[in-house]
């Protein structure tokens, strides 16, 4: 895409996104929520990763108010079948928004569905104009992400007055060990996590949230005292789309490094049936031995993940759904980040993550195209990271290392 042209749609993007944070603002103001009970909507229209945060948050809603809040959720129809699998959802309504749903067959806003609730509040997360125009007629409190600040409203700043110059590996910041966690200021002057945003309207202290209801299954436990139920890695290989496309010779060398640093270790490869032929030349590349390394693309539903992912040692992949599924497992994860935030879509594995991300100027964006990649394909923020930094935090959390904020030097 040309620079200028990267630029202004950009900038379009981010005038769009501060617009909204406007609106919802001035309508917290006129309809604020008095009380986090009673019949409660969560507009979640965003991908798997997006719900799988959200999870987090129902988890902890559920907790600290009980049966006193019964929990709706308005979401994609490609999250039907993990939210069927959440036990504090009362009501799931299924709406494919043309801002965000992949689906070809879309699902039309089921207004009268929702007609049928009186909602005491609602709580905004992904959602589109046709939603909140139903919230604004119905006169439906909101608590809403948008009225937060938003890294990306400001990343197209960096590109003006740099006509032509890409960054080079390493350049405009630092790489690899990033420590994901609460604000521990809990005021919400940063962009913060969907879960961290929202706690103060759910009445839950962020650090409970962290501790507690996101606290890692008995498998982690185990791991702490230095055993684990299964020494296998998952890695991840699909991407999304291509701008988070890491290049398939990096996925083999991680892979052989791995399985010469651990005889017992083996590996399985994971994605959606349309990686699997991908997956084919990555095991090409490996010439593992026989068994220890599984083209598993395509053989796992999305709403079993957790399971499978419980029982593994360690988890490698970009930022997706089954990556946010893995921290939720609570096994260790190294993550890939970009172009998107680390510190608002990372990982939240009780401590146990690595975030591997090039803070370059122009990182986090919009995710539509590279400015530095004009003849498309992966963006510079994830082709730029070398098999060497992700294994070094593989080996790193395979030995036990933790992501503590002393441990925050750049490679």
């Amino acid at each position: 895409m040309h620079r200028y042209s990267f630029i202004s749609r950009s900038i379009a993007l981010s005038l769009g996104s501060y617009a909204q944070s406007l609106l919802h603002r001035a309508y917290e103001r006129l309809m604020p929520v008095a009380a986090m009970n009673g019949d409660l909507l969560i507009v979640q229209l965003g991908q798997i990763g997006d719900f799988v945060l959200t999870i987090r948050l129902i988890e902890a809603l559920k907790k600290k108010h009980g049966d006193s809040i019964r929990v709706s959720v308005l979401i994609d129809s490609i999250n039907s079948n993990l939210a069927r699998t959440c036990e504090g959802i009362e009501n799931t309504y299924v709406y494919d928004s043309e801002k965000y749903s992949r689906s070809q067959k879309r699902t039309a806003f089921p207004a009268r569905a929702l007609s049928g609730n009186a909602f005491n509040c609602a709580l905004w997360l992904r959602g589109d104009m046709r939603t909140f125009r139903w919230l604004v007629a119905g006169r439906v409190p909101v608590r809403s992400v948008a009225v937060f600040p938003n890294p990306m409203r400001s990343s197209w700043m960096s590109l003006i007055g740099r006509p032509g110059k890409a960054p080079v590996n390493g350049a405009g910041g630092p790489i690899g060990k990033i420590r994901i966690g609460m604000n521990k200021r809990g005021n919400g002057k940063t962009y913060p996590h969907f879960v961290n945003s929202l706690m103060e309207s759910g009445g839950i202290d962020g650090h409970e949230v962290e501790g507690q209801a996101l606290s890692p299954k008995a498998a982690l436990k185990d791991r702490a005292t230095g055993e684990r139920h299964d020494d296998r890695v998952f890695i991840h290989i699909g991407s999304g789309g291509e701008l988070r496309r890491w290049p398939e010779e990096r996925f083999a060398e991680v892979s052989k490094r791995l399985l010469e640093l651990d005889g017992k270790l083996s590996i399985t490869l994971i994605g959606a049936k349309s990686d699997y032929e991908r997956a084919g030349r990555v095991l090409a590349r490996i010439k593992h031995p026989a068994g220890r390394v599984v083209n598993g693309c395509g053989a796992f539903e999305i709403a079993g993940l957790k399971a499978v992912f419980e029982k593994g040692s360690l988890f490698i992949g970009l930022d997706s759904g089954p990556m946010h599924i893995a921290a939720f497992a609570g096994i260790p994860v190294v993550a890939l980040m970009g172009p998107q935030s680390p510190e608002v879509f990372g990982p939240r594995s009780a401590g146990r993550e690595r975030v591997v991300y090039k803070a370059y100027p122009c990182s986090p964006c919009w995710q539509f195209a590279c400015v530095h990649n004009t003849g498309g394909g992966a963006g510079r923020c994830i082709s730029d990271i070398t098999a060497e930094e992700v294994f070094i935090e593989a080996k790193s959390l395979l030995k036990g290392g933790t992501s503590i904020e002393e441990d925050t030097a750049t490679l």
